[in-house]
């Protein structure tokens, strides 16, 4: 049997999947890799972590030179490094193609595939598996009413909306490269996604069983789950398998519903079962993966609708300012941690930073502080990193600053996030919206105790949804914590500027899974 099975990653965003598969048996079993992204600052992404896989398991001299990169405080870039790195320049960028799947004909782009796997050392002779899903915007549940609504105004019709269909590019690169294993990764929202009246669930399965060539013949594949299927209905069922995955059940920090089908080329194996995820013995929380980072406070970018002067000073008057009057209607129990914590902030100078690109800590690496399990403590923590990368704190209103104040100390004593119609009315947001019964939930406290809720692309717009539980901090999960939650390294290095770097984690594989499920792939094929 082949020592290594090449990879193909389709719409790879920051390489949440390719994670978990670069990283299984430290490399040895999967490569080469190409990754196939359309968005820059991904790919920059994607360049900078093949970099240091490559440096790492190769046990290359500039490996150091990295970790100064990653330490300079600064927003860096493969451009603007890859000089340093000559000698692997053209592999990163063969292994990385900055692309949108649909802009070319299928037959190009499976020829430009080739060439790049080619380049990077693939042989012909040799298996390949197909990873990836693609962009899920139009399955997603989290505006699936928006979407109704638009498309009762004739302003959105699901058969010309193109992300609908884009699956169709795993049908063109399947029969093509015929891999021996393929994983298609979505959200649960596509197993009630519907076009024409017809669940569009039922036309992938079809599809992905059975892809034509270019030339009429068709590829065979035997489709699996990767957990035990349950009997609970969340969703229409659709098909004879249930493809659910829920990630904390894994290992996971965060409650992330995913659909992912695993299939097998008839022919290349006769296994009729396979091995299923292995759950945890206990869920692991929020807290467990965050609560070792350092302490930050939020900034402030607006008082009464203008721009001000960010400093420690005035955020600490912000949040002191007003309550005797935003108080009112609240519980006496509400109100006195309220006080309580005001307190704190107003005298204590516990606290006056925001963080950086990078953020040395004396205590980072130390097992003893940190509430992780050993398994993810070594999946997390790399020793030569001593401190967090992309750990800065957003800037909020003062206004908001008071509701996530507010609804921290609820969360904590009640067990749950408060809905808008639990606010006082003195704390409700100025909007149009705000009354209509449509999104209570917009302002969300990650619960300390619990698998935080599911990182999504909208993390990049605001942090509403997900409060930091520690209300002295008083702010939305930065960026690393974010990716903490997706289960990302420490040494995972997100390019861009903040937001972009948000949309990255949202749009992701939790790496962690993905590790699992290249085990199960790596069963498949060493027992073939």
């Amino acid at each position: 049997m082949q020592e290594k099975i090449s990879v193909i990653d389709l719409f790879s965003g920051p390489g949440g999947l390719s994670e978990g598969f670069t990283q299984f048996n430290n490399g040895k079993a999967f490569s080469p890799f190409v990754s196939v992204e359309m968005d820059l600052h991904a790919c920059n992404t994607l360049k900078l972590r093949k970099l240091f896989h490559y440096l790492k398991n190769s046990k290359h001299p500039k490996l150091s030179s990295y970790y100064r990169y990653l330490k300079s405080k600064k927003n860096i870039t493969w451009d603007e490094i890859k000089t340093e790195f000559s000698d692997v320049e053209k592999m990163i960028d063969k292994a990385v193609w900055k692309h949108e799947l649909g802009s070319w004909s299928a037959d190009d782009t499976c020829n430009e595939i080739k060439k790049r796997l080619k380049t990077l050392g693939h042989s012909e002779k040799n298996e390949i598996i197909l990873i990836g899903g693609p962009p899920c915007q139009a399955y997603s549940l989290i505006g699936r009413s928006t979407r109704s609504q638009q498309q009762e105004k004739g302003t959105y019709s699901p058969e010309t909306d193109h992300r609908n269909y884009l699956y169709e590019w795993y049908l063109n690169i399947l029969p093509e490269f015929k891999p021996a294993v393929f994983i298609m990764e979505n959200v649960p929202g596509i197993l009630s996604s519907k076009i024409n009246g017809e669940y569009i669930f039922n036309k992938i399965i079809n599809d992905l069983q059975s892809p034509h060539t270019k030339n009429g013949k068709v590829v065979q594949y035997k489709l699996f789950p990767l957990v035990e299927p349950e009997q609970e209905d969340l969703f229409p069922k659709v098909g004879t398998t249930d493809f659910r995955i829920k990630s904390e059940r894994y290992g996971v920090g965060q409650s992330r519903r995913r659909v992912i089908i695993l299939g097998i080329r008839e022919g290349f194996s006769d296994i009729d079962q396979i091995p299923y995820l292995t759950e945890v013995d206990k869920l692991v929380s929020a807290s467990d993966v965050i609560d070792d980072l350092p302490k930050l406070r939020s900034g402030i970018s607006k008082i009464d609708r203008k721009k001000v002067t960010d400093s420690y000073g005035l955020w600490k008057q912000q949040l002191d300012k007003d309550w005797v009057n935003l108080a009112r209607g609240v519980s006496n129990e509400i109100k006195t941690e309220i006080n309580r914590v005001r307190k704190i902030i107003k005298k204590e100078s516990y606290l006056d930073d925001r963080g950086s690109f990078f953020v040395p800590c004396l205590k980072y690496g130390k097992k003893k502080e940190s509430q992780l399990p050993q398994d993810l403590f070594s999946w997390y923590v790399d020793k030569k990193l001593d401190g967090y990368l992309n750990h800065e704190s957003r800037s909020h209103m003062d206004t908001d600053l008071k509701r996530y104040l507010f609804n921290v100390i609820y969360s904590d004593i009640k067990g749950k996030s408060p809905l808008l119609t639990d606010y006082p009315e003195q704390l409700l947001p100025e909007h149009k919206n705000t009354k209509s019964g449509n999104h209570k939930d917009r302002f969300r406290t990650v619960l300390k105790n619990l698998p935080g809720k599911t990182i999504t692309s909208h993390i990049s717009k605001d942090g509403h949804a997900h409060i930091h539980y520690d209300p002295k901090q008083c702010r939305s999960l930065t960026v690393r914590e974010a990716a903490r939650i997706q289960s990302f390294p420490d040494n995972y290095y997100f390019c861009g500027n903040r937001t972009q770097q948000y949309h990255q984690v949202g749009n992701a594989v939790p790496p962690y899974l993905a590790f699992q499920i290249a085990s199960i792939v790596n069963y498949i094929i060493t027992k073939t």
